[in-house]
């Protein structure tokens, strides 16, 4: 019952006093931080209906499909109010409390409407798609690079990577659990194999199949879409095979759609870690975003870092409670006016990969892979 009074209070927040003014732009009182997020929740949700609707239509000559779209929505929404509902009760001594359950039911309900676009609403062809890409259409930021500038952010991030070398594109690290592929190294878990890291080449598998890019036929017919090799030993076995060979020359000749998927996972990104911040620090984080988000070297160093590190939301990236993403990198940053944005996020960038190193427990990290991290967030630079 503690769900459902959850829901009734985030209704009450955005109702409340509706004929006094309300700047959400600027909130003031803890009541008036309240309302606005309710409101946005109710937006979001409108919208997260207006997506399930267009999914259910598109796919209505299949009722065993709108049956199965339909109970994941029922799983979906069950979850989402347990999971806010535990943060609700967990500050449940704290005024913000509402505000802090408001944030997590919206995070979650755009990320829920974006999972439904780009599971049913996208097509197999060139073209659009039944609705807009919901990441795009709500961005509260927006990064702004020509074609040129994206290519060579994908060059340097690919050198970052992989320095250059194409038979990197499909590769596994000693002492990992999972492949790395693309210029980005996305990662890509086996069958069975649940880590630490936010694994992303599905989602890049499923963006590409949105811009109707040529995949390899097997990759297609992965379900479920693992890595599949069971382990790295497996993986150096098949070497010279025509899947890895076949995929190598894939991810050769889309560099383009890599970038271009990097540089919108960044920008939905800033928006994401503003929303995770605790609320104090929102405004001065939106800020540093948007300062670096001005300039080419600033875009640059978003778009690599979270693709390098992520963004710093997820509980299983952390050592001894810290994490090391873009969020823990922003909170970071020194407050001054006299050095450029990208200049301190490259100081903090360092700063908090050298404590991730020191909390790593294992060893590696510090004494092998630190120098060329540090050596990495060296290139943040106008």
């Amino acid at each position: 019952m503690k769900c459902a009074f959850l829901s009734s209070a985030l209704w009450f927040m955005a109702n409340i006093a509706v004929a006094e003014p309300l700047d959400c732009a600027a909130p003031v009182t803890t009541v008036d931080i309240n309302r606005c997020t309710g409101q946005t929740v109710e937006r979001a949700e409108a919208t997260l209906d207006k997506y399930l609707q267009a999914s259910l239509r598109r796919n209505a000559e299949n009722s065993e499909l709108t049956d199965r779209i339909n109970a994941s929505q029922t799983t979906w929404q069950a979850y989402r109010e347990a999971h806010c509902g535990a943060i609700y009760e967990a500050l449940k001594d704290g005024t913000l409390r509402g505000t802090a359950a408001g944030q997590c039911q919206l995070r979650m309900t755009r990320e829920r409407i974006y999972e439904l676009w780009q599971s049913w609403l996208t097509l197999g062809d060139a073209s659009s798609p039944v609705l807009p890409d919901p990441s795009v259409r709500e961005a509260a930021f927006q990064l702004d690079l020509t074609d040129d500038q994206l290519a060579e952010v994908g060059q340097k991030i690919f050198q970052n990577e992989c320095a250059g070398n194409v038979d990197c594109l499909v590769h596994w690290n000693r002492g990992e659990a999972f492949p790395s592929l693309g210029i980005g190294h996305f990662i890509w878990y086996p069958t069975g194999v649940d880590g630490r890291f936010v694994e992303s080449f599905p989602d890049l598998v499923a963006f590409m199949q949105a811009r109707s890019a040529d995949l390899p036929g097997w990759l297609t017919r992965l379900e479920p879409l693992d890595a599949p090799w069971p382990d790295r030993e497996a993986f150096i076995a098949a070497q010279g095979s025509e899947k890895i060979e076949g995929l190598r020359r894939f991810l050769n000749r889309t560099k383009h759609l890599q970038a271009e998927f990097m540089f919108r996972r960044a920008e939905r990104s800033m928006t994401r870690v503003v929303e995770a911040a605790p609320t104090s620090e929102q405004a001065a984080i939106s800020q540093r975003l948007k300062a670096l988000a001005a300039t080419p070297g600033g875009v640059y160093a978003l778009i690599d870092y979270v693709n390098f590190k992520g963004e710093g939301l997820s509980a299983s990236e952390r050592y001894d409670g810290e994490g090391w993403g873009l969020l823990q990198v922003l909170q970071h940053m020194p407050e001054t006016q006299t050095r450029a944005a990208v200049d301190l996020f490259r100081q903090s960038a360092a700063e908090v990969l050298t404590r991730r190193a020191e909390n790593a427990p294992r060893a590696i990290e510090k004494a092998q892979w630190l120098p060329g991290w540090l050596k990495r967030v060296e290139t943040y630079r106008e």
